[in-house]
């Protein structure tokens, strides 16, 4: 298997598996909370964490075009 496939798999099951988007605070934080608020706190977490997710897809995209 070549070294995209792996890195597309390992996306792909990042993003399939939203609920690991926690940690402990915030899930206790959300299981005192309603089920709707409890959604917006876990998209809340996903919106933060995608500025760094494409930082880094940026950056490896720019290292495997500039490979010898």
């Amino acid at each position: 298997m070549g070294l995209r496939k792996f890195l597309l798999m390992a996306v792909l099951a990042a993003a399939a598996d939203t609920a690991g988007a926690q940690c402990v605070i915030c899930y206790r934080t959300a299981a005192g909370q309603s089920r709707a608020r409890a959604q917006v706190l876990n998209a809340g977490i996903l919106v933060l964490g995608a500025p760094p997710v494409l930082i880094l897809g940026g950056l490896l995209a720019l290292a495997f075009r500039r490979r010898p």
